[in-house]
Order: C-alpha cells, then sequence, then structure tokens
C-alpha cells in the first residue's frame, strides 16, 4: 500500500452552510423500526449478484411494501411519480439515506466505494433479533448492543464519506448529549447550542455549556442569540427546523431506550427563547432517567481515540498494526468481548515487532496494555473499534482486511487457544434491579406478582406468539402486548420497568389467577385512576397499540393500521368478529380530545375497512371514536350524523374501555357480546348504556350474583370518571 493512503482523508472545508454545529439524518428513532430496515438492506445485499445495497435499491424496495410512502400512492405508482427528477429530490432514496448514515454511524453498515454499501460483521449479528424490540437471541439481549454502539458512536464519523469527515469535531454525540442533559434539563433548542455545538469533550466544553444555560436562565441571553451566535438564522424557518428534526434524532432514541424522559415547561420556554419566529416550540424540556444517569456514568469516562490522532502520533509506519491492535484489544461483540490476546496470535500476524508496536501505544498514547503470563490485555477502558473506529478503506483493503479476517475466525471460534474471551449471562448485561411485578403502591405494598414461568412460558407471556412481523407490514407493533414496552424477558424472568409501565394489565389479564383477580377487585378504583395519570403522556403507537390490544382481550382480530406507511384512515381496524373503523386520540394530541372532526374521521375510517374487506359484507360494521375526553359538539355531531345520514358513531372514552378489560376476568366476553356491546351501542357510551348492555350479557351467560352487584357498585363509582372525560376537552 502507497504511504499516502494511510492518512485518513477528511473535508478540506465544511461542506455544510452552517459549521459550528453537529447535523444528523432524520432518521427512525424507534429501535424496532431501525433493525427492520436494517434487515431489508441485508435482504436486498443477499439476493444482488454483486452484494452489496444503496440508498436506492434500499428506498425502491421500502417503497414498494409501504415503509416509505406517500398518502395515495402505493408501491410502484409512488415510484414512478419520480420518474425524471433528481436523486436529491427523491424522497424514497432521501429517506434510505438517512438510514443508511445512521447504519453507518452505528458501525452497523460500511461503505465499499462509491454508490455500493454492505452490512458489516456486527450488522449481521445485530439483524438476528425478531419482534419486539428489545429481543433476546442465543444469549444476547439486542438492547445491550445498540447501547454499546450509541456510546462508541463518534462525530465526526470515519464511516462517512470523505467530505463530511470534519475533523475539528471530535465527540460521542449521544453521549454528550446525556452528559449535557445532566447539567440541567434542556428542550432540543437549547441543545442544539450546548450539546451538538460541542466540538470536543472536556472541561472546557462543560463550562461554555453552563454559561449558556447561566445566561439564558438569568436573562442576559436568549436561544435567539445564541443561535446568532453559531452563524444559524432565528429567523429562517429551513435552518431552525433542519436542526430542530437533526437534533431530537438522538433525544427521541434516548427516549426510546429509557435513558431520557420528558418534561414541560412552556412559561420558561418562552422566556429563553427571544424574539424569534420559529423558536416558539421550547416548551418541552428532557432530562436523565436513573437508568440514563447510570449508563452516562458507565461510559462518560471512557477515553475516546480517533484513527487520525493515531497517525499523528505514529504516521504511516506504524499506525495499522497499532490500530488493529487496540482494536482488538477492545472488541465487544454483544455479550462477548475479549478478555486477553495470547502473544503468539500478535506474532503470527503483526511478526517479532508486535511488542514494539504495543509498548508504542503504551508510550505515545499514554493508555494501560498489559503484558503477563503470555497474555496481552487492554487495562483502559475506551471508545475503538474495528466497525467505527477504523477507516473502511482501511480496514476492507490489505494488509488490515487480512488481519482482521484472521482475527474474526479466531473470535468466532469457541476453541480458539490463541483468545482468550468472556461472555456475560444476560442477567449481568441487564442495568438495574429484575423486578417481576406491576406496582400500583410500593409504599403500601399493593402490587400483582409474575407467576413462576418456564422460559417458554416466560416468552409466550410477554407478547403475542406467531406475530413477528417486518416494519412495513400491515400491523405495526405485531407482536407487542405492552403499549409502553415495559415488560420484557431477561434471561429466563419476566421484567416490569414500572416507571413507564402505565398497569394496563395487558399482559396478566391474557394469563389471568385468582391472584390477579383479588389485586383488581380490592383495588380498581386506584388502578382506573393510576391508569389515567400514567398514561397521560402517551403518544400514538403507545395509544394506538392498547386500544388494538383491549378488542384483541376481548377476542376480537384488530390491528394497528394507521401507522406511517399502511395508508389506512383507520387508526385500528377490527376485522371479526364486526367490521369496525377507528379513530384513535392519544392523550398527548390534543388531550386525546374526540372533537368533531374525529367523528368524520371514524366514519372515513369505517367505510376503507369495509372496502378493504368486500367477503365480510355481511357482518355488523361500526365507526367508533376513542378518546381520553370527548367534547359535547362531538357528541352533537354524532347525532347529526346517525339521525339524519343514518351513520352512527360509537363514542368511547378511554376510561371506559380500560374498565371493560378488567372486567374481562369476570365475563368471558364472546362474538356476540362484543357486537352487543360495540356494535348495538351508538353515540357515547357512558354508565347508562354500559350498564344495560352489561347486564344483558351477564344475565345471558348467567353470571354469579354476587358477580353482577360488584359490577353494578363499580359502575356507579366509574360515574364519575365518565362525566369528567367531557371537562377539558378542546374543539381544534
Amino acid at each position: 500500500m502507497a504511504q499516502q493512503y494511510l492518512e485518513l482523508k477528511t473535508s478540506e472545508g465544511s461542506v455544510r452552510k452552517y459549521p459550528n454545529v453537529m447535523w444528523f439524518p432524520r432518521s427512525k428513532t424507534d429501535p424496532q423500526e431501525i433493525r427492520e430496515v436494517l434487515k431489508l438492506a441485508l435482504k436486498i445485499q443477499d439476493e444482488n449478484s454483486d452484494k452489496y445495497f444503496n440508498d436506492k435499491l434500499l428506498g425502491e424496495h421500502m417503497a414498494r411494501i409501504g415503509s416509505i410512502n406517500v398518502l395515495g400512492m402505493k408501491g410502484e405508482d409512488y415510484i414512478k411519480s419520480y420518474q425524471g427528477k433528481s436523486i436529491g429530490d427523491v424522497s424514497y432514496i432521501t429517506n434510505a439515506r438517512m438510514l443508511m448514515r445512521l447504519f453507518r454511524f452505528l458501525g452497523l453498515a460500511t461503505r465499499l466505494e462509491r454508490g455500493k454499501y454492505a452490512i458489516t460483521v456486527l450488522g449481521r449479528t445485530y439483524v438476528k433479533f425478531n419482534g419486539d424490540f428489545p429481543s433476546q437471541l442465543n444469549g444476547e439481549n439486542e438492547e445491550q448492543i445498540l447501547l454499546q454502539l450509541l456510546a462508541n458512536f463518534a462525530f465526526y464519523c470515519v464511516n462517512d464519506d470523505s467530505k463530511y469527515r470534519d475533523s475539528s469535531f471530535q465527540v460521542r454525540p449521544f453521549i454528550w448529549l446525556l452528559n449535557t442533559l445532566a447539567i440541567e434539563p434542556q428542550c432540543i433548542i437549547q441543545l442544539i447550542v450546548t450539546a451538538y455545538a460541542s466540538k470536543s469533550e472536556g472541561f472546557n466544553e462543560i463550562k461554555r455549556i453552563k454559561n449558556i444555560l447561566s445566561n439564558l436562565k438569568s436573562g442576559k441571553s436568549t436561544l435567539k442569540d445564541e443561535f446568532t451566535n453559531l452563524g444559524l438564522n432565528p429567523n429562517d424557518y429551513s435552518c431552525v427546523h433542519n436542526f430542530y428534526d437533526s437534533a431530537k434524532i438522538l433525544v427521541y432514541l434516548g427516549i426510546s431506550l429509557g435513558l431520557v424522559k420528558k418534561t414541560k415547561s412552556p412559561t420558561y420556554g418562552r422566556k429563553i427563547a427571544g424574539n424569534a419566529k420559529y423558536l416558539k416550540n421550547a416548551s418541552a424540556f428532557y432530562n436523565l432517567t436513573v437508568k440514563g444517569e447510570k449508563y452516562l456514568e458507565e461510559n462518560i469516562q471512557k477515553k475516546l481515540i480517533y484513527y487520525s490522532d493515531l497517525y499523528k502520533v505514529l504516521g504511516n509506519k506504524d499506525v495499522l498494526q497499532c490500530s488493529f491492535i487496540l482494536a482488538v484489544l477492545n472488541t465487544s461483540i454483544g455479550a462477548k468481548k475479549i478478555e486477553s490476546i495470547n502473544i503468539n496470535f500478535f506474532k503470527k500476524i503483526l511478526g517479532n515487532k508486535w511488542e514494539k508496536y504495543t509498548n508504542s501505544l503504551r508510550k505515545n498514547l499514554q493508555i494501560e496494555i498489559e503484558i503477563k503470563d503470555g497474555k496481552v490485555a487492554l487495562k483502559d477502558r475506551i471508545s475503538f473499534n474495528f466497525f467505527q473506529s477504523m477507516p473502511p478503506e482501511f480496514l476492507y483493503d490489505e494488509p488490515m482486511k487480512n488481519w482482521y479476517t484472521v482475527f474474526m475466525e479466531e473470535f468466532s471460534d469457541k476453541k480458539s487457544k490463541l483468545l482468550n474471551t468472556t461472555t456475560s449471562k444476560m442477567e449481568e448485561q441487564f442495568s438495574g434491579e429484575i423486578t417481576s411485578k406491576f406496582i400500583l403502591d410500593k409504599d403500601k405494598n399493593l402490587a400483582y406478582e409474575v407467576p413462576s414461568l418456564t422460559l417458554k412460558e416466560a416468552q409466550d407471556y410477554i407478547k403475542y406468539e406467531y406475530m413477528d412481523n417486518i416494519f412495513g407490514g400491515q400491523d405495526r407493533y405485531a407482536s407487542r402486548i405492552s403499549p409502553t414496552n415495559s415488560v420484557i424477558l431477561v434471561g429466563d424472568k419476566v421484567h416490569v420497568d414500572n416507571v413507564i409501565d402505565a398497569l394496563d394489565l395487558l399482559i396478566p389479564l391474557r394469563h389471568p389467577d385468582e391472584r390477579l383477580r383479588k389485586f383488581i377487585d380490592a383495588n380498581i378504583s386506584q388502578l382506573l385512576k393510576t391508569f389515567l395519570s400514567r398514561s397521560d403522556t402517551w403518544a400514538k403507537d403507545q395509544h394506538y397499540a392498547w386500544v388494538r390490544n383491549c378488542f384483541r382481550l376481548f377476542g376480537a382480530t384488530a390491528i394497528y393500521s394507521g401507522s406511517s406507511g399502511m395508508l389506512s384512515r383507520a387508526d385500528i381496524s377490527i376485522i371479526d368478529p364486526f367490521l369496525g373503523g377507528v379513530e384513535a386520540k392519544s392523550p398527548s394530541e390534543n388531550r386525546g380530545s374526540i372533537n368533531t372532526k374525529a367523528i368524520r374521521q371514524a366514519l372515513d375510517a369505517k367505510v376503507q375497512v369495509v372496502d378493504l374487506y368486500p367477503e365480510k359484507k355481511g357482518i355488523p360494521k361500526i365507526a367508533i371514536a376513542i378518546g381520553r375526553r370527548i367534547t359535547p359538539l362531538a357528541i352533537a355531531e354524532e347525532k347529526k350524523w346517525r339521525s339524519g345520514e343514518n351513520q352512527p358513531v360509537l363514542l368511547i372514552t378511554d376510561v371506559v374501555l380500560y374498565y371493560l378489560t378488567l372486567k374481562s376476568l369476570d365475563i368471558p366476553f364472546d362474538d356476540k357480546d362484543l357486537i352487543r356491546l360495540f356494535t348495538q351501542n351508538v353515540g357515547l357510551l357512558d354508565t347508562k348504556s354500559l350498564s344495560v348492555s352489561l347486564e344483558e350479557i351477564m344475565n345471558n351467560k348467567k353470571i354469579d350474583s354476587q358477580v353482577k352487584e360488584k359490577i353494578r357498585e363499580e359502575l356507579n363509582n366509574l360515574g364519575g370518571l365518565v362525566s369528567g372525560s367531557i371537562e377539558g376537552a378542546i374543539e381544534e
């Protein structure tokens, strides 16, 4: 290899209009979706005779299956609509390109040459996971791998094209974001000028950030001022929203992983914004969870090392050998990591000069490497690995390519005598204490404890079996039961994250026992109030999945059809035993208010569902609107459609739907009951109409008189919560 090729190519000058702030691709932020699109990329690569994928191939595939779309167009029609346009204007290609850049940041994919990309060894490990995130497979925990990748992701990124490698930035964006939030809660706009404007990690950057936060608090500065100081235009819509949409990516990933939580402070947000037209959305603030604090503590002290740093110190002569040694000693893929390397391995690869290279790392970079009893071990905690730190132009070219191939063969060999590895158990990979209880009140010891389960029983307990899906299918999060994804498997134990769990109890209600019945009977009033409180910040994904799963619990066939890429007007489609188009309003969407617009949306949803299933024309059909609150105008609007157009809509509040799930323990609903409840009631399903329906169902089923009396009393007490659902509804 010619000498000049060993120096890393970086941009001679920033190719970006605003060079003082990090910019990230506006990618998907749901870990499951990221994994599923990576699977699509690998599928395209493996089916391609030249064994690569690119943004065009990936984008077209995603468009065909509906995971990227334009409303009103499907598959080939969507692709054809862009014929003759430049690549930069083709939305499905730019969407794929942004995701591919994220894959490269995380070390899951790499560039082979211009326009050709491939999934890495690490990426091939990651795509083996299936179903709901986080998945487990052969002792590996998907979440732990993703957390490792995020901890080691650096900007600039060597996996980027050389024109985007701005060496003035040397920072781990995800870790630095968390470190910045640890100072004080901040909104996205603040983070743009604090965490995302940092060009290094260290005391001087912390000082700069604290000064900005202090000046904002005291009124000496505003976000408008800080934007201007960085060369950003606070009055330019494109500038503000491009950086806002970019900055939120890592924040939302942090939320998905339970490291970051959201709070609100609209008054303070208005105070610090300044008089700028497009800085008005500084109302949501973010800070760290306990899990986030622990993760930050584990990773902030790692020493960030760049290939370019090694080159500056070591030059052409030794940089590849030293980089190889460092990456080998620090290799960790999932639960398996290098503990030490037999000196004979380095002799085999690098010859007798291996110790010279090792000593060079010790002396010139102050990295602690121990050589003892014929073994070499890394004692420092560093951020440097093959997949995210080694420039692909060197990693996949000789001689590094051969060295790396030999190492990976040894790493994969369980009987290797040259590499000493350790594999952590699933429980060891998990951060925190395993809690197998759904906790209502910790101080009063009010909780339902998960029963003792075998591994297979535990796997079936937490998800819908045989419903693992590929992103872009007809049902989003098809296998997910817990709407908050707060119930996971750790080894063979069920863990409930009670910080985010809303006590929907959908998982234990599928496998009821007498303890669950007693727990619900004794605490039903508190459960109703606690559920409403804990779910009050739910966004669409949580709320829509919950609504779908409530109907599944009753025995209906239902899908979450209103997700991005599905081109469906029905947020939830009920297919059996009746056809129902559901318009749902999540609590974070206008306070979850069913308004007049929602009535028309529910009717449109029903029409679309009916059209999709012409073979079911003989079964009952209904339009349903479900939300936290219902406006009086919506109730009046429904009456107009019912009386004037013979188009009734059933209006259900979240609290009524939740109550019905709890009552599935007492009343084993069958198809006739579901048709009675959900198609023969119209307008607002209040306690009066609910009582009439349940009385009829219980009489038909000859339910025990004591159970009947209990339900009557509960419905009487439920009236206040139902009537309260009309108060505070927003008609917008």
